[in-house]
Order: C-alpha cells, then structure tokens, then sequence
C-alpha cells in the first residue's frame, strides 16, 4: 500500500537493514560449533569448527537447502527452530517489498529447516534401528511447506524429484503434497490466488462457479454501451476512445459489428477519413490494408499520441471496410456460466450483449466476470440487484 517512490526506496533499505542484522545477531548468539569439514563458516567459532547457524545465513540459498538435505548432524534444534522463525517471517516481509524477488525458494528453504528439525527430533528420540534420516524429513517439509503455499501438485512433484534425482521419494511426495493442499484450502486460498485478488487481476478459472447458474448475461453486463454508427466523425472518435471495443450499429441500434480501438487509432493515423458522407460512398474502400493495422504491434500509440489537424476534426470515418461483421455475441438471457465458458475456450476479451431483436444492450469483459465472481464470494449476496449494481459501478472504469 505504499505508493510513492521514495517510501519504496526506505522500505526497501529498512529490509536490508534488518535482514542484516537478524543475519548477523543470530549467527552471534545462537549457534553451534560444529566439525563438518563441507561447512567453513567459523564465525566467531574456534578453528577448526564452524558456525551452524552462520552457514545458513551467510551463503546462498541453494547452497543452504543442499547442506540441509545432504549434511547429517550438521545442524542443532535450536538453531533450526530460530533459523526457521526468523527467515519466515523475513521472506514474508520481502515478498511484499518493490524489489524484484519472489517466494519459491525461501519457502523450500524455511519448510526443509522445519522439516529437519523434526527429522532431528524423531532421530534423537526413536530408537537407531529406525535409521532415520533428517535429510528426507527436510526433503518432505521443503514439500509440505511449497504445497501449502502454492498449491500446485503436479508440477511441484516434477520439480521435486528432477532435484532429488531419485524416484524413490515420488510417492511420500505425492502424499505431501496432496495433504498439504488439503489442509490449506480448507482455510484459504493459495498465495498467487490471493494476490491476483489483490491486484483486481481478471483472471478466470478453468471451470465457471456452479452459483454462475442462477445468473444471466444481463446481470454482469455494464450499461450504457459507447456504440458508432457505421460512419462517425473524426471528432467523435477522438472523445469516446477510452474503452477497447466498441459496438457498430444502424441507426435503428441494430448490432452491425464491433471495432476495435486499435483499428481506430491507425485510422486516424493513416488519415482514412473525408470530408462528407457523399465521398464515403464514392471511395467505399479506403486505402489501407492488414499490415497496417500490425504494424505498431504490440506497442501501439495511444489517443493523445495522434496528432489530427483541427481542420479534419469535422471529416468522417467509414467503419464498415474495417469492422469485425461476426462477432462473438450472446443474448441478454444467456446463462453466465454459458457466457463463462465462451470466454475461456475462445480467448475473448470483451462479449456484446443483444436482445431479441439484435439490438445492442450491454457489453461484458473478463473484467465483469472476475469481479461478479469477487462480489459472490466475498459478500455471499445471492440477490440479482446488488450483483449488478456493484459490477455496474466497476465498469465505470475502461473497459479492456
């Protein structure tokens, strides 16, 4: 929730400060002096030993979760146990600053310490000829801990085992990691869940919601709906452009097509307009072609980039050559789990809505459809008029 740039700067160096510091005052006063020979972090240790709490801290952190999944008692409970509270509360501290950095590591890093720290509990208790071995424990945590947090199974299975190289753990791993997102999604969602939540990011789930049954089209569309006859002037254009597509109709409101904003921002690039309607009919193609329209792909310019002579700010613009003649379209009355599942298999980015006679009624977006999903599930509302009205109040910004 900060915004301005010099308090993400402060926040940033307050991180650094304190992960510094809590790196350097825990390897101080807690530590154990071991004699690893892999390990050669002395750190305030006598020679020949070293530091088990430094050799966490003070190297990367792969070179970290490599010693904790190979080095037998390499490490104490004690410095596990602070190792672990401290880098999780650390990583989830970072994961929120305006620095490039991310989770997935540090959270294989903090389960695999609290995983070999039950591996060293259950060592020192049950009898030897169990043969336990903490690595495999810090292996599963590192799993438990990665499943819990982003729950993904399959993928992290593959990933798992490509960096143990043995097949051997694929089943206990499985298991984690089911049980894992088991029990997280019990009490919430999964973190990059969460945060496309947060960042209001329209993106849809595989399959619609089952409560998208008791919805209609007309329940999520946002009204009014900025349309262009099939001629407009160039003026017109220029002031009703904040949206990405936009309607054509007749003049009896009958739905024609839809034009994108791209395709009007290169015509009045190219110039394709006139001075009267009579000159449209006489030059019904204009002189400009496909490659024209990609040519500023994927970077194209913006309104206020297009510099229009104020003497052609009354000319016309013919839409017709131009226009998409077979949209994707669906009635008022469609289902919203049917107008889901158009949008999840063909790709769109925005939908028209027509009633009976093919007059335009609305406009639907990925937007609308991730936040009507939003308002049900964080309101638990069930009442058509509130649904709308807040999905309304959404589309007042442009639509895209």
């Amino acid at each position: 929730y900060i915004k301005k740039g010099y308090l993400k700067f402060a926040e940033a160096l307050l991180v650094a400060a304190v992960t510094s510091t809590c790196s350097f005052m825990l390897s101080y006063y807690f530590h154990d002096c071991g004699r690893v020979s892999t390990n050669t972090h002395e750190f305030y240790c006598p020679p020949g030993t070293y530091n088990d709490m430094a050799n966490i801290f003070f190297t990367t952190q792969e070179d970290a979760i490599r010693s904790l999944f190979h080095n037998e008692d390499a490490y104490s409970k004690t410095t596990l146990l602070v190792f672990f509270a401290f880098y999780f509360f650390l990583a989830t501290w970072t994961y929120g600053v305006s620095v490039p950095s991310g989770l997935f590591v540090p959270t294989i890093l903090v389960g695999a310490s609290m995983g070999r720290l039950m591996g060293n509990i259950l060592k020192e208790y049950l009898p030897e000829t169990w043969d336990i071995e903490a690595g495999t424990f810090a292996l599963i945590g590192a799993a438990a801990m990665l499943g819990g947090v982003v729950r993904m199974t399959i993928s992290l299975c593959v990933i798992l085992l490509e960096s143990t190289n043995d097949i051997t753990y694929g089943l206990p791993i499985m298991v984690t990691l089911m049980v894992a997102k088991w029990v997280g999604d019990y009490f919430n969602e999964g973190l990059y869940d969460i945060h496309i939540e947060l960042k209001h990011i329209p993106l849809l789930e595989w399959e619609p919601e089952y409560f998208t049954r008791k919805y209609r089209a007309q329940d999520i569309m946002a009204t009014p709906v900025v349309c262009f006859k099939e001629s407009v002037k160039v003026n017109q254009v220029l002031k009703n452009t904040d949206h990405n597509g936009f309607p054509v109709v007749d003049a009896g409101n009958t739905f024609l097509g839809i034009i994108l904003r791209t395709q009007l921002i290169t015509l009045l690039k190219k110039g394709a307009f006139v001075s009267d309607t009579g000159s449209i009919r006489r030059n019904y193609y204009q002189p400009i072609d496909l490659a024209d329209f990609s040519e500023d792909y994927p970077r194209f310019l913006t309104i206020k980039e297009i510099e229009v002579p104020d003497s052609s700010l009354e000319s016309w613009i013919t839409l017709k050559p131009y226009m998409h003649r077979n949209p994707f379209q669906v009635k008022e009355s469609c289902s919203l789990s049917r107008v889901f599942r158009v949008f999840r298999t063909m790709g769109l980015r925005h939908l028209v809505v027509t009633d009976v006679y093919n007059g335009v009624r609305g406009m639907i977006t990925r937007w609308d459809l991730a936040q009507a999903a939003t308002i049900i599930k964080r309101n638990n509302r069930s009442g058509r008029q509130r649904l709308t009205a807040e999905s309304q109040e959404h589309n007042a910004l442009p639509s895209d």
